[in-house]
């Protein structure tokens, strides 16, 4: 098991610590008193929140799209496919903010507490420029029923596409 360091020594190295974490993808175990926490780089969470999907809805009705996301349970709205996608974007960016901001509440709350996977792995999309990829990406069961000829690659659908 990794040795917890002490909060006052992870501050004097910090940059030792990220290094651990980051480039060589080493849990840094932190300690103060009797609480604990884990330094982990972006990759690492990725991998622990990978099988979170999203799983969007898409609805059309006379001159209006709406996309539901069921994991955060928000709305994209527009007039068209773009506007609509384009709005569930800033939602979800919108909810991910407010989520970090007010995690002390929202992780004990209990119509949010289950989003926290999808909040992490929002973030880490975010962070890498991906949010749109990985909030419409094609679901991994689908992809794996789908039985692509050798040498083509199957991509998701996008909004161009539409």
């Amino acid at each position: 098991m990794p040795e917890t360091q002490n909060i006052s020594a992870v501050r004097d190295r910090i940059g030792d610590f990220f290094t651990e974490a980051v480039l060589h993808h080493r849990p840094v175990v932190i300690g103060r008193r009797r609480d604990q926490a884990l330094l982990l780089g972006s990759a690492e969470v990725l991998r622990l929140v990978a099988s979170h999907e999203f799983h969007p809805e898409v609805f059309v009705e006379d001159g209006a799209v709406s996309i539901w996301l069921p994991e955060f349970a928000l709305y994209g709205r527009g007039r068209s496919f773009p506007e609509a996608h384009e709005d569930l974007l800033e939602e979800a960016r919108d909810y991910v903010d407010e989520y970090v901001e007010r995690s002390d509440e929202f992780v004990r709350a209990p119509n949010r507490a289950h989003h926290y996977p999808w909040v992490l792995r929002a973030l880490v999309a975010e962070l890498r420029g991906e949010l749109a990829d990985v909030l419409f990406a094609e679901p991994s069961e689908a992809r794996a029923a789908v039985a692509e000829p050798a040498g083509i690659k199957h991509s998701p659908l996008a909004a161009a596409d539409i």
